[in-house]
């Protein structure tokens, strides 16, 4: 998970993200976890930009915060997920716990909290569910290095079930879900459910603390017999209240086909990821935000019947050398579906390199660029991200002219695929 700010109100792209890419997160953070270094994330605020700059960046040393985690019984949780948060919201990169539970986390000087996660399950067995939920800590005031003592994960009840739909008997289903407080409760504090595979595929299972929760799942691809396609729309959510380990099935609507094509202005097909949320709705309402995949310039699903807002983020890979970038877009969807041309803007680059206090490159440190002061739950606030050459230091990003807060973290996206590396940065 690379750096990012946390603001008062949540978008569900940050939170759908999080279940998506718990685990190659962790495993990034993991090869990393026992060796701590000093070199803690580095942050600009108002960068205005509207031709291109550039920015070299030194990564500071920082100060280190430690401490261990243990289960309700006082057993160490190895592999546990922990970050730091500031108190304006940025978040530190992640570190793991080792086997005796104990961790340590290089961060600026300033005041911030932890957040601590349960080790996010490395098999599709949900039988083996660890039944811990996150915890969060008190803030402590970091101008040395300072331990943050146990942070104990409580046990929460297990909620499982299966997803079905009308369009027809999903035989394999490829999706996430995650659920949402509806009750005023931080989703960070919310574990993304786990899937079993082939024929269980819709079968899921999460671990939750007690409260009321909107169960919302995300469709990526369903197929019925034959690999057919299902018309099953992109989403779904359903409304529960958890105070024991319960079963409930999710059910989701057919949809009419949207589908289209994305293009730079010079007509270059461009790659990325399209986040859709219904008009003037809460990010979190009717099924919350999807997100459709654009592969070499394609991109379609199936979404309930309404109007649309969409943001196109693109992936910049080396064979990409236009100045496309991120496009908001919006659209009707009729029974008779909805096809989309869309032209990405021209954006500006932000270039430069990033280093550490003693000047080396840090080979594995990527860049977030967050528009500032932007509403959060708006898909015009989604972040960009680049991830810095790990010889050189070097990196290359073309966004939208504006203002923006910039975040440079020192353990990033590592070697994740483009998709992972792309959706890791709009958590």
């Amino acid at each position: 998970m690379t750096g990012n700010k946390r603001g008062r109100c949540w978008s569900l792209p940050r939170l759908l993200l999080v279940g998506m890419f718990a685990a190659g997160a962790a495993v990034v953070a993991l090869s990393n976890a026992f060796v701590a270094s000093r070199t803690a994330d580095y942050v600009e605020t108002g960068v205005q930009l509207s031709t291109n700059l550039t920015r070299n960046i030194t990564l500071p040393d920082g100060k280190f915060l430690s401490g261990t985690v243990n289960d309700a019984s006082g057993a160490a949780v190895s592999g546990a997920i922990v970050e730091a948060v500031s108190d304006n919201g940025y978040v530190s990169m992640p570190t793991v716990a080792n086997p005796l539970g104990a961790f340590k986390l290089s961060v600026r000087p300033g005041t911030y909290r932890l957040e601590v996660r349960p080790p996010f399950p490395t098999s599709d067995d949900i039988s083996a569910l660890p039944r811990q939920v996150p915890a969060t800590t008190g803030t402590f005031a970091i101008q040395k290095d300072t331990k943050a003592g146990t942070i104990t994960l409580p046990d929460g009840y297990l909620v499982s079930g299966s997803v079905s739909t009308v369009a027809g008997v999903a035989r394999n289903l490829i999706g996430y879900m995650l659920a949402a407080p509806t009750d005023g409760a931080s989703p960070w504090l919310v574990t993304p459910a786990v899937f079993g595979s082939g024929a269980k595929s819709r079968n899921f299972a999460l671990v939750l603390p007690a409260g009321k929760f909107s169960l919302n799942f995300v469709a990526g691809q369903a197929y019925g017999s034959g690999w057919r396609e299902l018309a099953m729309s992109s989403c779904g959510s359903m409304a529960i209240n958890v105070s024991a380990d319960r079963s409930v099935n999710v059910h989701i609507p057919s949809g009419s086909k949207v589908q289209g094509s994305v293009r730079d202005k010079n007509g270059k097909w461009m790659s990325g990821l399209l986040f859709v949320k219904k008009s003037n709705s809460s990010s979190l309402a009717d099924g919350g935000t999807t997100m459709l995949v654009v592969m070499a310039g394609s991109f379609h699903g199936y979404l309930p019947l309404g109007s649309y807002e969409a943001a196109f983020i693109p992936h910049f890979d080396n064979s990409y050398r236009g100045r496309g970038t991120k496009t908001l877009v919006s659209f009707d969807l009729t029974a008779n579906g909805a096809t989309i041309p869309i032209t990405a803007v021209n954006g500006v680059l932000l270039t430069g390199n990033i280093t550490d206090a003693r000047g080396q490159v840090v080979k594995t440190a990527s860049l977030t660029v967050i528009p500032s002061n932007a509403d959060p739950t708006s898909l015009a606030a989604i972040p960009m991200t680049a991830k810095s050459d790990k010889t050189t230091g070097d990196y290359s990003l073309c966004i939208p002219a504006g203002t923006y807060d910039i975040q440079a973290v020192p353990l990033g996206f590592g070697e994740l695929s483009a998709f992972e590396r792309l959706a890791i940065a709009l958590r």
